[in-house]
């Protein structure tokens, strides 16, 4: 008897994941529910097979057909819904194969995660897949034409491949690429390359670091240069600049790996650049010659940088690309169904002129019921010093350009670190009133004022470090209390607009490969019951209420 409850427990428990399952990935018009979720519980379609019919249903239907599963399922189901990729391929494959277990824990949980809306907004609720482009391809057809369900892999495979129009023309890459494959081939720091690659042993990627009187953490423009004999004097950095153009650095590289040449000591004959197994950090979900995400915002060089003021436990962690505008497709939505699972995450922007700027946050990004703001105290905004239009002429030039960046860390003036909401996605709050910092002189804001109201609309987003509106197409930039921070793209300025180029959001993870970090984000999505802690950690909804925008 005591068995026979268990299987009735456990088959109820089932059939309330695919319930759950059913209204997180699909999204119903006209009055097909009833008969979709009848569907997806007798005949486990969501599973791609009969096998487990029986226990989805609840064992009342054993091994018999529905009346409506064969003959009239297509006529009733054509045109009837709309496929989603509401369901990441890897939340796909974690719940199939947690619908197949006997864990009925597990599967209670999963399915009270589902029905959290901030986590998984209902699929009716995804405004990105109402949105109809202006221009649509002359081969379009209608999706709601087949019958069949597809799996989320091919939903995302679909959206992939499906024509749709860029934001702007990419740029060469192909200089970002050799900092990936050095990165790759050599497995050493960035800092060490470069310091391999200049031949000077006082050159290092970490430089001292100061606090300006702009909240800044910056790095030196011009740090001291140590010459460490008569025959290096010979030649200076901007002497060999010209000859690293046609100079091959992976090449270069093996034989220093090998030991073969090229390794500098100092006087007791131990070598003074770090070895080679000193297990830096991994680049996944990418890699040099994953074309999709080409060109890429983020490079090995400003990881480096960005991992130095990050608390120290995620100082040894490695960099996940959860999401690539570029590879994935714009869309705020779209970017939350990637990085849902991901607790620590850096932002990264590039605009069409080239700026580099963004954040990294230690609260997952989702979207707020409340509009409050929420975040940590160990959050930052930053910036890269110099656009990425500026011309190089080497690969040497070109990672002194990536290490060159200013961070603005949290300054505890006010708690609006996060905010996301079905509108925008922005940090801090709160415009400075120091005109020392980030402005012009009253005549020329006066001026600028007069001129951009007249070509666009009130600037609203004042006080907001980084605002991007949900097609993550455009955004703007300013000064904020929060962060301490001035315009990132253009220092002299009260705030900008920018137009997007690519977006990046990379997640830290301990784990070495995919495969384990894809599997610690799953259970710690669907099992860790920790949203409560999640919601206590909301100190601006608590203590001081969150700002609206």
């Amino acid at each position: 008897m005591e068995g026979e409850q268990q299987q009735t427990e456990l088959a109820s428990a089932r059939k309330g994941l695919i319930r759950a399952i059913w209204s997180t990935s699909v999204a119903p018009r006209f009055s097909s529910k009833p008969i979709m979720e009848d569907y997806l519980l007798d005949r486990s379609s969501f599973l791609g097979g009969d096998s487990t019919s029986s226990v989805a249903s609840g064992g009342n239907h054993g091994n018999s057909e529905h009346p409506l599963s064969q003959r009239m399922v297509p006529e009733l189901f054509q045109g009837s819904i709309q496929e989603s990729s509401n369901l990441t391929k890897s939340e796909h494959d974690y719940l199939e194969q947690l619908l197949r277990s006997d864990d009925l824990k597990s599967i209670r949980l999963a399915s009270t995660r589902l029905a959290d809306k901030e986590i998984f907004p209902a699929a009716e609720e995804d405004e990105e897949r109402r949105d109809v482009p202006e221009e649509k391809p002359a081969n379009a057809t209608l999706s709601s034409s087949s019958p069949s369900f597809s799996s989320p892999k091919d939903n995302e495979d679909e959206e992939r491949n499906t024509p749709s129009p860029k934001p702007v023309q990419r740029r060469d890459s192909q200089v970002q690429q050799q900092l990936f494959q050095l990165h790759e081939k050599a497995s050493i720091m960035p800092s060490t390359i470069l310091k391999r690659m200049s031949g000077i042993a006082a050159a290092k990627a970490s430089r001292p670091l100061f606090i300006s009187h702009v909240n800044s953490l910056t790095q030196e423009d011009e740090p001291p240069v140590q010459r460490y004999d008569d025959e290096e004097e010979e030649k200076s950095p901007k002497d060999t600049i010209g000859v690293m153009s046609s100079w091959n650095p992976l090449k270069d590289l093996n034989t220093w790996i090998d030991g073969s040449e090229g390794v500098e000591v100092d006087n007791e004959g131990t070598p003074e650049i770090s070895s080679p197994t000193s297990n830096p950090f991994k680049i996944l979900g990418t890699s040099a010659n994953d074309t999709s995400c080409h060109p890429h915002v983020l490079s090995p060089p400003l990881m480096e940088g960005l991992q130095l003021f990050m608390p120290e436990s995620l100082q040894e962690h490695h960099y996940w690309l959860k999401y690539s505008l570029v590879r994935d497709g714009p869309g705020q939505l779209k970017m939350l169904r990637h990085c849902r699972a991901s607790q620590h995450t850096v932002l990264a922007i590039e605009t069409t002129n080239g700026h580099v700027f963004g954040s990294f946050t230690s609260q997952p990004w989702r979207l707020t019921s409340t509009k409050g703001y929420y975040g940590s105290k160990d959050s930052f905004v930053w910036r890269m010093r110099r656009s990425r239009n500026e011309e190089v002429d080497s690969i040497v030039e070109q990672i002194l350009m990536e290490s060159q960046m200013d961070v603005y860390p949290f300054t505890g003036r006010n708690n609006m670190v996060q905010l996301c909401t079905k509108d925008c996605l922005a940090l801090g709050h709160g415009e400075l009133q120091d005109e020392s910092i980030g402005t012009n002189s009253k005549d020329e804001n006066e001026e600028n004022q007069d001129s951009e109201s007249e070509s666009g609309p009130p600037h609203d987003f004042y006080g907001l470090a980084i605002k991007l509106d949900k097609s993550m197409r455009t955004g703007t930039t300013s000064s904020s209390e929060t962060f301490g921070n001035p315009c990132l793209v253009k220092r002299e300025s009260k705030g900008e607009a920018f137009k997007v180029a690519n977006i990046e959001l990379w997640s830290l993870t301990p784990h070495e490969t995919e495969d384990e970090a894809d599997r610690a984000e799953m259970r710690s999505l669907f099992l860790e019951e920790k949203r409560l802690a999640e919601s206590n950690l909301n100190l601006i909804e608590i203590l001081v209420g969150g700002a609206h925008i």
